[in-house]
């Protein structure tokens, strides 16, 4: 069950991180190779992903809340969450108020590294969501 309880907590600092519009936390959410792909702009990876939640930030203010439909850890290395966001987003420019509603596959992959900075083996984390945002994150 550790597994599970990592990857609530990493889906609970992400959407604090969209709430709070915090670039940095955002995309740390994500790991090395990871990738955004947000509705209103071309697809961000790796090391691209603190610009792109910058330029997101400086379009919305999103007050989201996940909630987590299904969640499977198939093995150490491989899990999946199906969750689905509501919530609204204010238009910065316009100062216009919308309802915000998405459904998210994110995927999860471990990789056991060779040299660990973490005090458990199981080290990276794949985190790939369709509909918001795909990307990487570590688990630990």
């Amino acid at each position: 069950m550790r597994h599970h309880d990592e990857i609530r907590a990493l889906l609970s600092t992400y959407q604090q991180a969209l709430n709070d519009s915090d670039v940095t936390v955002a995309a740390m959410c994500y790991a090395n190779d990871g990738v955004f792909i947000p509705s209103m702009i071309p697809a961000i990876v790796g090391a691209a992903m603190r610009d792109g939640y910058v330029q997101i930030f400086r379009i919305i203010k999103l007050s989201v809340t996940f909630e987590v439909d299904e969640l499977v850890v198939a093995s150490d290395t491989v899990a999946y969450a199906l969750t689905s966001s509501n919530g609204t987003q204010v238009i910065l420019a316009t100062g216009a108020e919308s309802t915000e509603s998405n459904r998210e596959l994110i995927h999860f992959h471990a990789r056991f590294c060779s040299v660990a900075n973490r005090s458990l083996p199981l080290q990276q984390a794949s985190l790939t969501t369709c509909g918001r945002s795909a990307g990487s994150r570590e688990w630990r």
